[in-house]
């Protein structure tokens, strides 16, 4: 978890924090092993620390506190978001991607994050009063269901367009060009561009 207003650096930029600039030099000197090194605050197996405390630590200086309390604007990795919902980090992604639950509000060092408000915030499937049609609705399919699907083709028609538009300059578009352009996880944004990718191959041949 990254404190809200604070930074993170991932081993590279730790590494330059100490003066050196390869982590393969900062492992051999046991940079990441220093006991005296702060704590990561990821969850993944690529760790990231408090910028503050890791500038602290090369200084020679005091390493300071994290914040205690929870804020709306801490950024949460998939296992604290998950955590929160009470459901696995695999069934959090999966929701994520089939858009069950909110896209990642931002991206450190390739790592998808959630600010814990968008989390605790977002109207998850199912759940609180409400949720399901309103008394007298004769729609046959759950609303929200439906939101969740009308929200999705608008995607895929999006994706969809900036393919043809890709097509039309020559360049090759990718998974993560998506996710920029539409603010949604790389996940994500690689499932979208290969659904439009495979209706343009079926139009494609149809039209044979």
């Amino acid at each position: 978890m990254i404190r809200a207003g604070r930074t993170a650096v991932d081993a590279a930029d730790l590494a330059k924090l100490h003066g050196i600039t390869s982590v393969v030099t900062a492992r051999k000197k046991g940079l990441y092993s220093d006991p005296t090194l702060p704590a990561p605050i990821s969850a993944t197996r690529k760790r990231l620390w408090d910028r503050d405390q890791a500038a602290a630590h090369a200084a020679g200086e005091p390493i300071p506190e994290l914040p205690a309390e929870d804020d709306p604007d801490d950024l949460l990795e998939a296992q604290e978001a998950a955590a929160l919902w009470e459901i696995t980090p695999k069934r959090w992604l999966k929701n994520v991607a089939e858009d069950y639950a909110p896209p990642a509000s931002a991206e450190v060092y390739g790592i998808p994050h959630w600010t814990r408000a968008t989390v605790t915030g977002y109207r998850r499937p199912g759940a609180g009063a409400g949720a399901g049609r309103p008394r007298g609705a004769r729609d046959s399919r759950p609303r929200a269901r439906s939101v969740r699907d009308e929200q999705h083709h608008k995607r895929v028609r999006q994706v969809q367009e900036m393919v043809k538009a890709a097509a039309a300059e020559k360049r090759e578009l990718k998974g993560p060009d998506v996710a920029v352009e539409l603010g949604i996880s790389r996940a994500q944004g690689r499932r979208l561009l290969d659904i439009a990718l495979g209706l343009q191959a079926e139009g494609a041949a149809t039209h044979r």
